[in-house]
């Protein structure tokens, strides 16, 4: 037996919810393996919550001492939730992502580090923004990519490209479908790139958020 939790986005969601005669059931969404976590995706609005990203070196504590040592800043002993982790980026540093709600979050990046085990790790926000890990291009994941390049915005693998030009596929895609003029002279990793500026607005406007 497993419990059903809920998923950050829509692609990671494994049953789907359906009511009937005043009960909620649920049926299978896609092929659900063993040992995996049963997800279920209720819409952006359901989803008002932020996540906390966690910065620190290679060897993080587990997640619930972490939860444990960030619950100690905020009125609701409950409102935690670890949801993924992923590499840093810097060399040997790991990302914790924990969900919380917004009048929680705001505690804890006024906070900003926190000790554990003699050490200090950082809190930061972190925009979970739909982007594929393979081009940057926004508004698709990997398995949907076209091979557009970080940097070069040409259609080839990215471990394939050998050009110094930085151009961005987002600015570029931007100035071609909604005519406006954005600098696409630029890696799409940069922080700075209107297009992502714009997409970390429009993921504030669909959640809970309270502006710093």
């Amino acid at each position: 037996m497993r419990y059903v939790n809920c998923a950050d986005d829509e692609e990671w969601q494994t049953m789907a919810a359906f009511q009937y005669m005043g009960k909620i059931y649920y049926k299978t969404y896609k092929p659900v393996l063993p040992y995996t976590e049963i997800l279920i995706w209720y819409g952006d609005d359901y989803a008002s919550k932020l996540g906390i990203e966690l910065k620190g070196r290679k060897y993080l504590p587990p997640p619930k001492e972490i939860q444990s040592t960030l619950q100690a800043y905020t009125s609701n002993i409950n409102s935690l939730k670890a949801r993924f982790q992923f590499s840093g980026s810097k060399p040997n540093t790991t990302s914790w992502i924990f969900e919380a709600p917004a009048p929680d979050l705001a505690k804890l990046i006024q906070v900003k580090k926190i000790p554990l085990r003699w050490q200090m790790f950082q809190i930061s926000k972190f925009y979970h923004i739909k982007r594929c890990n393979f081009c940057q291009a926004f508004g698709h994941t990997t398995k949907d990519c076209h091979f557009n390049i970080p940097s070069c915005a040409a259609h080839h693998p990215t471990k394939d490209c050998k050009s110094n030009f930085l151009f961005c596929v987002n600015c570029f895609s931007k100035n071609n479908f909604e005519l406006t003029n954005p600098s696409a002279y630029h890696s799409t990793k940069d922080k700075s790139c209107p297009c992502f500026l714009q997409e970390i607005d429009i993921y504030k406007k669909s959640r809970d958020y309270i502006p710093q």
